[in-house]
């Protein structure tokens, strides 16, 4: 699907051109986030052992 599939949100990133599908989890204690990034062969997985705004922004 274009933008959501089976759980995953999928994009297109404005300035590679790459396909990110995309998954970030809240168990309420913790936040994981998961990204597949198609043309670059490589994915990535966050896992935060905090569950506040700062964290989920980044901060």
């Amino acid at each position: 699907m274009p933008s959501f599939s089976f759980g995953w949100f999928n994009s297109v990133d404005s300035a590679t051109q790459h396909h990110i599908a995309e998954n970030i989890g809240n168990a309420g204690a913790f936040i994981t986030r998961v990204q597949i990034i198609k043309e670059s062969d490589k994915g990535y997985i966050i896992f935060t052992n905090s569950c506040t705004e700062e964290t989920s922004k980044g901060n």
